[in-house]
C-alpha cells in the first residue's frame, strides 16, 4: 500500500489500513505482528479472526523518522495454513 506524498511537518503520523479477512472454517490466531523499524507499528484489532470475517490492522508511519522515500515491511504472523503474510508500506516523505 501506498500512502503517496506527505510533507513531513504537515503530519504527526500517517496511517495505513489492511483489512484482514478469514475465508476459511475455523478461527485463525495471530500470533505476532512484527514491524521492520522503529519508524512504523502496527495495531491489530483483535488477535483472532472468525471465519468469514475481518479484522483491521492499522500501520503507522512516524513522518519524523526520515525524509525521502519508504519501503517497509510489516510481517503478521498466525497458525493459517499461509503462516506468514507480508505486507508493504511505501511513500515518500517530503520537508
Amino acid at each position: 500500500m501506498s500512502f503517496g506524498v506527505v510533507k513531513r511537518k504537515d503530519l504527526k503520523n500517517v496511517c495505513c489500513k489492511f483489512k484482514l479477512t478469514n475465508t476459511g472454517s475455523i478461527p485463525i490466531g495471530i500470533s505476532k505482528v512484527d514491524v521492520s523499524c522503529k519508524c512504523i507499528s502496527a495495531n491489530i484489532t483483535s488477535d483472532t479472526i472468525l471465519p468469514n470475517r475481518d479484522q483491521l490492522l492499522t500501520i503507522t508511519v512516524d513522518p519524523n523518522s526520515s525524509i525521502g522515500y519508504l519501503n517497509k515491511v510489516v510481517f503478521v504472523n498466525s497458525d493459517a495454513d499461509n503462516p506468514v503474510i507480508l505486507l508493504r508500506v511505501k511513500g515518500k516523505i517530503i520537508e
